[in-house]
């Protein structure tokens, strides 16, 4: 819910100016989504749940993939 909220609260500061809802219509429109995408984008954030996320975690992170690195700062 944390990210949810972020996410959601983010997009909406984002779109305070005419200008960047303008484009934002304007980008949805173009890819073929519709404004709909626009003025429903809080609510479909909110409807992901945490079993649809780890299912594509899943999907995509697979253990036989994993790589580990590690980084060393100077001194």
């Amino acid at each position: 819910k944390t990210a949810q909220k972020y996410i959601t609260g983010i997009y909406q500061i984002q779109l305070e100016t005419m200008s960047a809802l303008l484009k934002q219509y304007a980008k949805a429109e173009i890819m073929g989504r519709g404004v709909e995408e626009v003025e429903n984008y809080p609510q479909n954030i909110n409807r992901v749940t945490k079993e649809q996320i780890r299912d594509v975690a899943n999907r995509y992170f697979q253990q036989e993939n994993l790589t580990v690195g590690m980084v060393k700062g100077s001194k």
